[in-house]
């Protein structure tokens, strides 16, 4: 059986909430069993900034942290709105190689949508998200069960999948070591 290092370092970009960088770690610690620990901030580059579209270029801000990604693995957090590829937004984003993910906090507000502020509605899908990304970061594709996993590109499909891994998706992160706690 092969074991992944699994220590995970947080990472906020620009001005994350460090209450949210916290609840990240424990959300990995509590579902996964993980080391984790919150390592602080690193600022945007402006280059990474796409005016016509209002949002950041996820590919290159993914390549640069992975630098940082020695030992441990890299979760960041960012307050900012974010496309990849051929999509118009991302929730979020894993380099598998890099040993890097991140995910974007803006449409996981309720107030993005029109909406009231919601703390415990945002924080749920913070961590659905997170667990996501994590997810295919220790090597897990989309998933077509009830699953954290599954794909999501409307905020209404990350409020309907559970906080948790199915079956399937428990059963591949278990035999590359990881201790999952979280269970659709």
């Amino acid at each position: 059986m092969m074991v992944l290092p699994l220590e995970f370092a947080i990472l906020g970009l620009d001005d994350v909430e460090h209450d949210l960088l916290r609840e990240a770690c424990r959300t990995l610690k509590s579902c996964l069993g993980v080391v984790c620990d919150v390592e602080g901030y690193e600022r945007l580059r402006p280059e990474f900034y796409e005016p016509a579209k209002g949002l950041y270029r996820a590919e290159p801000i993914l390549r640069l942290l992975a630098r940082r990604a020695r030992r441990r693995l890299l979760l960041a957090l960012a307050d900012v709105d974010a496309y990849a590829g051929g999509l118009n937004f991302i929730f979020g984003i894993a380099g598998m190689g890099e040993g890097v993910a991140m995910v974007f906090l803006p449409r996981l507000k309720p107030e993005f949508y029109g909406r009231r502020s919601d703390r415990e509605l945002f924080l749920s899908r913070m961590r659905k998200e997170v667990l996501h990304e994590i997810g295919h970061l220790l090597g897990l594709g989309h998933c077509d069960n009830d699953c954290v996993m599954r794909f999501s590109d409307r905020i209404e499909e990350v409020d309907s999948k559970p906080e948790g891994f199915c079956d399937g998706c428990s059963r591949k992160l278990e035999r590359i070591g990881v201790n999952v706690r979280c269970r659709a």
